[in-house]
Formats: structure tokens, sequence, C-alpha cells
């Protein structure tokens, strides 16, 4: 097997998440030819990396550059918080290394609108200069439940699409007690944290909508730096809801939706939901039950049926523990992880890669604008 080396930027949750989807491989996707090995990591602090290295058995740095322009380096995924993003991920593709980046792909618009443009870079032949395989860590897709209601839409089983409801409730930010961290400063909150998933995965079943109205709130409008003992200014919103409109350009047929995303949901853990209503059937899920899909016939009219989608997936996926096994949020990780690598190997161009990652930037710019401005807001 030839060896994938890997480096990884940011140490944080995420990271360590992308790490455990490496280490799971050889059970879950048998079937690769590619063996990655990760060999570096790199975090803010020299003693942050030590501890890193110390848990993967790898090196560890504390200047990205060392992974981003290292010869050495065959994948880079960039897993530091979103306002860091841009200038590791500019380097990567400027050093012509595949790239799997976790969501949002920026802290904003902006920054994403310079990613595109160094993208979309050509030789003097008129090639692009960019070429290696690239991906968003949009792992909602890779939950066998929705994998089953792609199947079913696409299979048009649900017909002409009426209405859907996606959305994302967290309860992290309830309390004046909860400390500030980066996710309450710009290029954080909800719109980009839950609002990313929520959209790629709209996306993905019924295409994004044409145009939006939202409204967004911050709860606390200060919060105490752990740091300073003093109180910081909160940026980014704690919650956030849009309505949605879809036009079909043919049938002039409109689609509505609702997307919303808060971490002020008192009780809540991870409850991600899904509801999508059409002529000839429906689907719901919610990944708090995630081994099944409901499922309504409406030329049956035999009342919803619980699928269970457990751990089904197709190749390079093993049957590994079992395909009724439990569906797990890790386990979606490693189906991600899979495909990015199956992807280099095979040089097949994955769907949720960067450019569908500041296609969503788009549309969540949108989001955010229509909350300040509180009016219908193109979204295209």
């Amino acid at each position: 097997m030839s060896e994938l080396r890997i480096g990884i930027v940011g140490f944080g949750m995420i990271g360590k998440v992308h790490a455990f989807g490496y280490r799971t491989l050889p059970f879950y996707a048998r079937g690769l030819t590619l063996r990655p090995q990760i060999v570096r990591v790199a975090t803010s602090r020299a003693e942050t990396a030590a501890a890193a290295a110390d848990l993967l058995g790898c090196e560890g740095v504390a200047d990205w550059r060392r992974i981003t322009e290292s010869p050495d380096i065959d994948a880079v995924h960039i897993c530091t918080p979103n306002r860091d993003h841009l200038a590791p991920l500019l380097s990567a593709v400027e050093h012509r290394k595949h790239v799997y980046c976790d969501k949002p792909i920026t802290a904003d618009l902006a920054q994403a609108l310079r990613v595109e443009e160094a993208l979309g870079r050509t030789d003097g032949a008129g090639l692009p200069l960019y070429t290696k395989v690239n991906m968003m860590t949009f792992h909602l897709r890779f939950i066998p439940a929705l994998i089953r209601a792609k199947r079913l839409i696409d299979e048009g089983r649900l017909g002409r699409i009426f209405e859907y409801r996606a959305a994302y409730r967290h309860s992290s930010n309830v309390g004046d007690d909860v400390p500030f961290k980066w996710k309450y400063d710009a290029g954080g909150g909800a719109i980009l944290d839950l609002g990313s998933h929520l959209a790629d995965l709209v996306d993905w079943l019924v295409g994004l909508p044409d145009e939006v109205c939202a409204d967004s709130a911050i709860a606390y409008p200060t919060r105490l730096d752990p740091q300073t003992g003093k109180p910081r200014r909160v940026a980014a919103e704690d919650a956030f809801t849009a309505l949605t409109r879809t036009t079909d350009r043919v049938s002039g047929a409109v689609t509505r939706g609702v997307i919303s995303g808060t971490k002020l949901a008192t009780g809540s853990e991870d409850e991600m939901s899904l509801e999508i209503f059409g002529d000839k059937g429906s689907v719901r899920f919610s990944l708090m039950d995630a081994h099944y899909l409901d499922y309504y016939d409406n030329e049956k009219k035999e009342g919803w049926q619980r699928l269970a989608a457990g751990a089904r997936y197709a190749d390079p996926h093993t049957p590994f523990p079992s395909p009724k096994s439990v569906a797990g949020w890790t386990r979606a990780h490693a189906a991600c992880v899979a495909q990015f690598v199956a992807s280099i190997e095979t040089g097949t161009p994955v769907g949720a890669d960067l450019r569908q990652g500041i296609r969503i930037q788009k549309f969540l710019d949108a989001v955010r604008r229509s909350a300040e401005n509180r009016a219908w807001t193109p979204a295209g």
C-alpha cells in the first residue's frame, strides 16, 4: 500500500475527531489501497503541540507552515477555529496539497472569496494551477438514514417538494456564567457553526433557496473573559431562524422552508432534525434517533414507516461492526474521511468540495445580511 502523509493544522476537539477517523479506517474501510499516516500536527503553542504529538505518535509543531509548505506532507486538514482557517488554507492550496477543511470554510464571505480566487488561478496555457482533491467536513451527508432520504428524493418518491424544516439545537450558550470563547467573536456564532451543516444538507437534498428572511439573537451581550476576568462584548449570534423560498424557473412552483440553529435550546444536546414534505411522500429524521428514517408514502396512505438505516454504507466501507449496528456521530466523520481518501486514490472529485464550502458561505452571508436588515434577501 502507498502511504498518504497527513498533516493536521489545529488539534482541538474537531482535530481529534479527524484523527480518530484515520485511526478507525483500517476497520471501517479496508478496501482502500492508500495507507494514511498522520506524520505531523500543528497547534498554536509548543506545549499543546507536544501533547498532540504524544497522543498521535507523530511530530508536533507550533508553526502550521511546517505542514502546508512541507514537501513530505500530501494532505492537509484545516481544524483551527473558523477565524484562523484562511491563511493555512490558502497556503495549502498554493503548495498543491490535498485539502480537507472543517466547516465553515472561512470566518466570513470576504475570506471565502479569496479562497475562490485562489482555486480559480490558471497557468499561462489557461489550465488550473490547483488540481488536488479537496473536501469539506459536511459529515451529515454520511449518516446512513440521510443517505436513504437522498435516495428516496432522487427516485422521485417525495414528488414535488412543498416544504421543509431543518433545525439544529444546542444548549451550550445558556447562562450568563458561560465564559467568553472564540465562538462568541467574529467568525463564530450559530449561523456559521450550525447553519453551515444545515445549509449543506438542504442543498444536497432539495437545493439552496433563492431568497431568505432571517432573524438572529444575542442573549447575553457580554461575557467574562477567563483570561482577564473582564466583560467582553459578544459579536456572534446565539440563535437564528431563516424563512426560505425557492421558485422553480420552469413551472413557477414555490418550495418554502425554515432553517434554524440555536445554542439557547435549554436541555438540548446535539439535536438536529429534518422534515421534508412532498405531494407523493414525506421524510423526517432526528439525529438523536439516527438509526431510523421515517417515511410516509402518500400514494399508499398506510401511515408512517420506520426505515432502519443502521450503518449501511457502500464501498469503500466494510460491514464493520455490522450494517445493522447503531449509527454514530464519529462513524459519520470516519465515513467522510474515507471518502476523502478514496477520492485521492481514484482522482474522482467529491461533491462537498471547497467550492461547495464557498457556495454555503455565500448563502450564510445572505442569512446574516437578512437578519441585520430585517428583510427578504436574495440568496443566490
